[in-house]
């Protein structure tokens, strides 16, 4: 979180949504039966560590409020669906000698929507093949970097000095945008693609 977060998602229908130091967002409405906090985990942490995901349903990682948690210490885990829903089998543990958080469930209720808060104020986000309907990363002052591939909808802000650096992204629309760091992508396969910076480098591979 505080150095590194790292993220593994196979999402056949979902929305990934990671947030970085830049603030929280307002959650996107789900219509149809009513939705409610179903369970929910608060875990005692190192302030420095690693997320590990692998969801079939949306997830959505936010910075933990220095407020209300100012040594960083807690990573808030809540699942969210209707009433009667398969969410049972969704595994929260946290491995004390890796530093690491596991979030793992390949059965549960794909209607069923993870928020993680973690302490992200600084650090960077480093993901390994994801596969999401919607994709959104937003960092300010941190790093994004995708190994591998990344497929689905993208769209990655970095604000202020953050730098992208993706191995390969695959979707129907791809936005990526910097204010004033690098924006690497080695390989783009899309059918519409946006990739901007206002200040920083970009560098591009193979596009097609």
């Amino acid at each position: 979180w505080a150095s590194e977060v790292a993220g593994r998602c196979a999402c056949g229908a979902c929305q990934a949504r990671l947030y970085g130091s830049g603030g929280s967002q307002p959650d996107v409405s789900r219509s149809g039966p009513a939705r409610r906090t179903l369970k929910e985990w608060a875990l005692l942490v190192s302030p420095f560590g690693r997320l590990r995901t692998r969801l079939p349903c949306s997830l959505a990682v936010r910075p933990l409020d220095p407020l209300t948690y100012p040594d960083g210490d807690r990573v808030l885990v809540a699942v969210s669906g209707v009433e009667g829903g398969a969410v049972a089998s969704l595994q929260v543990r946290y491995d004390e000698a890796q530093k690491e958080v596991a979030i793992v469930s390949d059965v549960i209720d794909p209607q069923a929507s993870v928020e993680v808060n973690a302490p992200l104020k600084f650090g960077k986000f480093e993901y390994q093949v994801i596969r999401s309907q919607k994709l959104h990363i937003q960092t300010k002052g941190g790093k994004v970097i995708c190994l591998g591939t990344v497929y689905g909808n993208i769209d990655i802000h970095a604000s202020d000095k953050s730098t992208v650096t993706v191995d390969k992204l695959q979707g129907s629309s791809v936005n990526v945008s910097t204010e004033d760091g690098l924006l690497k992508a080695k390989c783009l396969y899309t059918e519409s693609s946006f990739l901007s910076s206002a200040a920083g480098d970009i560098t591009l591979g193979s596009v097609h």
